[in-house]
């Protein structure tokens, strides 16, 4: 992958989390504050023991907390795939303005692309195939 490639870079991204979610149970995931317990239509995760956390200067246990479980639960597998249909439909959409624009305004808006592109692949900074020139190049 070249340091140009940035749609295939956040398109290779996309894949991955979409074959992530299609490997999940397809049920949407529901949260419960009550017995802190996460379920989808195939499983749920219940937990009434309580957890360390690091970031606890004492190492006291605390339940699992609320807004973990309504994270994980936010993000079922259809929420995910809906965001990757999304995502991917930003990128291959997104025309090419030679011939339409003049000159000048093909160039803002690539630059334009090409800063959303970047802005949007640093999330992605720790996988492999991330350019590190991307976390400096400012478009």
């Amino acid at each position: 992958m070249t340091a140009d490639d940035l749609p295939g870079f956040l398109l290779a991204r996309i894949a991955e989390d979409e074959a992530t979610a299609r490997n999940a149970s397809p049920a949407a995931w529901t949260y419960d504050r009550e017995t802190f317990t996460v379920r989808s239509g195939q499983w749920e995760v219940a937990s009434r023991r309580r957890s360390t956390y690091p970031g606890d200067p004492h190492h006291a246990t605390t339940p699992i907390m609320d807004v973990d479980g309504t994270h994980i639960a936010r993000h079922d597998p259809a929420r995910v795939l809906a965001d990757c249909a999304a995502k991917r439909a930003m990128i291959q959409a997104w025309p090419d303005p030679m011939g339409q624009w003049t000159a000048a305004q093909a160039d803002a808006a690539r630059a334009m692309k090409r800063q959303i592109l970047l802005a949007w692949a640093r999330a992605y900074a720790g996988h492999a195939d991330f350019d590190p020139s991307w976390a400096r190049d400012d478009g």
